[in-house]
């Protein structure tokens, strides 16, 4: 399995290395003014998307993971500062308020047009800051390359007062979220014939390696192409990749 990070950052890179230890870098320089969604969850995994359809231009047969960790403060998204002024401002914003640090995570691969996205949410409360505690900070130029001018891992608790979630995904990297969606996406695709529905999940019935698997969306007398994404209640559930032979049920169903 070949597997790509898109990113420059070395703190992914590090972090990259708790979920697998065989991977490849790919540098991708994103213009976020380019992302025009402004809901910031949606922003942060639109973000990643780009960063791993870039990347995969050049590495269409592999894995690319494509990351974007933004801060927000209400719905006002804080990217990384252009310069000492912004980064200044962005902390007298953030000093003594709670905000939000969202992780955007994409999964792509070029060759077989699939796609899996997901996002990781941490609450942050920053204590309130002095003048002289920001420029000190400043100084050391800690802030370039940090969404919101910030850096958790080197200011600690001297700046942070609370932290709820995942601390990984503060520094801009959820290994666990990570982990998971990379087992979800590269899970074996299966090609599944629908033999019956179940009810109440309202999801199509096949059968694989002798276990009952539900497909939501199928309907008997398709044949799928499609990959496992779980087991709540030890039943595997499956998503459809492709839909290679549609059910006569289909056309009779649209016909009404």
């Amino acid at each position: 399995m070949d597997i790509v990070l898109a990113s420059a950052s070395p703190r992914r890179r590090e972090l990259m290395a708790r979920v697998t230890p065989e991977f490849r870098v790919f540098p991708v320089d994103l213009n976020e003014t380019s992302v025009r969604e402004p809901d910031p969850a949606r922003f942060a995994v639109e973000a990643a998307l780009l960063k791993a359809k870039a990347a995969a231009e050049s590495f269409p047969s592999s894995i690319v993971i494509g990351a974007d960790t933004i801060v927000v403060l209400g719905r006002r998204i804080l990217g990384k500062p252009a310069g000492r002024e912004e980064a200044r401002a962005m902390l007298e914003l953030l000093s003594g308020q709670r905000h939000r640090v969202i992780t955007g995570l994409a999964f792509y691969r070029k060759d077989e047009v699939r796609v899996l996205t997901g996002y990781e949410l941490t609450y942050v409360t920053i204590r309130p800051l002095s003048g002289a505690m920001i420029e000190e900070y400043l100084d050391r130029e800690d802030y370039r390359d940090k969404a919101g001018a910030c850096a958790v891992q080197d200011v600690g608790d001297a700046f942070v007062r609370r932290l709820k979630g995942d601390y990984d995904n503060v520094v801009g990297f959820p290994v666990k979220k990570v982990a998971s969606l990379l087992a979800r996406f590269a899970a074996p695709a299966l090609t599944l014939e629908i033999e019956d529905m179940d009810f109440p999940a309202s999801a199509g019935v096949a059968e694989a390696d002798g276990r009952k698997v539900l497909i939501p969306g199928a309907v008997p007398g398709d044949r799928v192409r499609a990959q496992v994404v779980g087991e709540p209640r030890g039943i595997p559930r499956a998503e459809i990749l492709r839909l290679e032979a549609p059910s006569p049920l289909r056309a009779e169903l649209s016909k009404r």
